[in-house]
């Protein structure tokens, strides 16, 4: 949904099961940025969300959907003209039931912005 508009995929290590460390790029040019805000852009809460559900996909190898989070943490605002390259880290297991629990963060150096624990993914 967002991926190769919204952001770029740079690099996935695909070497460690249960484990992604990726690194994505912004697109500052994206349209969302218009709105959110013209002067000094800010990346949504929903599309930080939303590009971890997209990598966790990518490694599961079909669509999922969020079904709850135990802790949501925007720590920081990410500002792409100063951040446009993120590290993402998330860690997974699957479950019996079908389900993926998964914790993640984006991080651009020692500064974390973003942080989600405890999420189900269905």
């Amino acid at each position: 949904m967002l991926r190769n508009k919204f952001y770029q995929t740079l690099f996935v290590d695909k070497q460690v099961v249960g484990s992604i460390e990726s690194r994505v790029l912004i697109n500052l040019e994206d349209p969302i940025f218009e709105g959110h805000f013209p002067d000094v852009p800010v990346v949504p809460g929903v599309c930080m969300l939303q590009m971890i559900k997209e990598l966790l996909e990518d490694r599961i190898g079909k669509p999922l959907q969020l079904l709850k989070a135990g802790n949501l943490k925007f720590l920081a605002v990410i500002n792409p003209r100063l951040n446009s390259e993120l590290s993402i880290s998330i860690s997974y297991v699957s479950g019996d039931d079908g389900n993926i629990s998964a914790d993640g963060s984006i991080t651009d150096a020692d500064k974390v912005f973003f942080k989600i624990a405890k999420a189900v993914y269905k």
